[in-house]
């Protein structure tokens, strides 16, 4: 069963003494300078002969072994769920743009040469969150992970991040808190449910910051759909057509769709990939199945590639060097696109939540002056990954105090504080300012039929230490979740 960790990943340091450790030293070593020994040979290659455990051919041969065993052993899952070779068709999609794949294949290379440990990261809502779901290890993610440890027969962790309600414009300035994404190796984003088009510019900021990480993980879309809009739109509906396919093919991303995958066979009563426990909402148990499969189809069909290439250079060789293979085999940075939405590249942005999960306890939203207002905790079932925990009142003339700094930029940069806040059907109003700064005041009016995240700016602030107040205007319930600053210039491209 794959390790799901929520907390730091300092837990992944501890060193066991294994094959998988063993050729993790192997593989440092292998970064250090080539220093000839008295036979004029390079002496780190001496040391990686010396040092393995289980030689690369065998390794392999059995990755591709289990492969064939696992699919063999899920063929009648398959057939139950109707997942075929049609159904895998429509579910991957990108490949004619994103046939390399270049991030997932250097992680797949270290695992099969050196015994990497992968970690694989979740940002999403609900549903990542294991939302309805009886256990959190039927989560879509968590069966995945357990797939890929068993084919590898090394460690795969899964770290979610996942929180219910929020989309692009909460992660593009709060993903750090819940996932520490300068760890992972693979990304998998769930976010064509909360996202809207007017999430747009802020999934780019979020998935310009994720390609530009140094670790380089692979992002990887998986889109998923709620029954009620199939019910209530007599179709299939998501962000994903005018959000985030455009942005898939900007960025070259591939994506599983859960909605291109079920759509054709379901209509308004079709309930048997939907969860009972909220009215056939949330993807049930056999929706989060369906989609791990077709990821781990996606998945294992690149390993088997990446396999036989490896295979083959090692017959042709009559020396082979793991760390040769790899430099050959590792594409170089490229630079971005230019960003589809101006102002999408935030030069800084940090971020203070309640919303759980939380790697830090730097990162929680700690109020420096507090009248009437208190923590709230939902009743949420407990195999949920997340808590959606709050500064709440439902008084009028309540007010709350956050102190926050934006730091010193270069000149042409724009700053903006921003405050979280979540919507409900009888939520009310806020003033927000920033203390000694009244000509800053804005409303924030968070009622809604939905629940969501929903941003309160105050833009283009100068450098300096502020207060941000908050003040209700009614008695009706008000929530905060965080703050936020970010600074941008559009201007700035990176690397990818």
């Amino acid at each position: 069963m794959t390790t799901v960790h929520v907390p730091r990943l300092l837990t992944l340091r501890k060193l066991f003494i294994s094959t998988g450790t063993i050729l993790l030293i192997v593989y440092l070593c292998e970064r250090l300078p080539l220093v000839p020994n008295e036979h004029g040979t390079p002496a780190r290659f001496v040391e990686v002969e010396a040092a393995e455990v289980e030689p690369i051919p065998i390794k392999v041969d059995a990755i591709l072994e289990r492969i064939a065993m696992i699919r063999e052993r899920l063929a009648d899952r398959y057939k139950t769920i109707g997942i075929d070779d049609d159904m895998l068709e429509r579910a991957i999609l990108g490949r004619k743009y994103a046939e390399t794949l270049e991030r997932l294949k250097n992680t797949i290379l270290e695992v099969l040469l050196y015994g990497k440990t992968m970690n694989i990261g979740v940002l999403g809502g609900s549903i990542s969150a294991g939302a309805y779901l009886p256990n959190i290890d039927l989560m879509y993610a968590n069966i995945y992970g357990s797939l890929l440890q068993e084919v590898f027969g090394s460690q795969v962790i899964v770290f979610n991040g996942a929180v219910g309600a929020c989309g692009s414009n909460y992660f593009s300035y709060c993903t750090s808190v819940h996932l520490e994404v300068d760890q992972m190796d693979l990304i998998l984003t769930e976010l064509a449910v909360n996202d809207g088009l007017e999430n747009a510019a802020s999934h780019e900021r979020l998935i310009r910051y994720i390609l530009e990480l140094p670790n380089r993980p692979q992002v990887l879309y998986v889109h998923f759909m709620l029954g009620k809009m199939m019910r209530e739109l007599g179709r299939c509906f998501n962000a994903e057509a005018f959000v985030l396919t455009p942005m898939s093919r900007h960025y070259n991303l591939p994506s599983v769709s859960f909605r291109k995958a079920v759509c054709p066979f379901l209509n308004a009563s079709s309930n048997e990939i939907f969860t009972p426990g909220d009215n056939y909402n949330h993807p049930g148990e056999q929706g989060h199945e369906l989609t791990a499969l077709i990821l781990f189809h996606f998945t294992t069909t690149l390993i088997q590639n990446i396999c036989g290439r490896l295979l083959h250079q090692m017959r042709i060789s009559e020396t082979f060097s793991p760390a040769k293979f790899m430099e050959d085999n590792i594409a170089e940075k490229e630079f971005l696109p230019p960003p589809l939405f101006p102002d999408t590249n935030d030069v800084e942005f940090r971020c203070w939540s309640t919303l759980q999960p939380i790697i830090s306890d730097s990162n929680k939203l700690k109020p420096i002056y507090n009248r009437g207002w208190i923590m709230y905790y939902p009743d949420m079932p407990r195999t949920r990954n997340d808590i959606a925990t709050s500064w709440y009142t439902e008084t009028a003339n309540r007010t709350i105090a956050f102190q926050t700094t934006v730091s010193q930029v270069k000149p042409g940069t724009i700053c903006n504080i921003t405050l979280l806040t979540m919507t409900c059907q009888t939520c009310g109003k806020a003033r927000v300012f920033l203390s000694k700064y009244k000509g800053t005041q804005i409303i924030a009016d968070t009622r809604d039929i939905y629940r969501k995240m929903r941003l309160a700016v105050i833009e283009n602030v100068k450098p300096e230490n502020y207060t941000i107040v908050v003040k209700t205007l009614d008695n009706d319930p008000f929530h905060v979740v965080g703050t936020a600053v970010s600074c941008s210039n559009s201007l700035a491209y990176g690397l990818m």
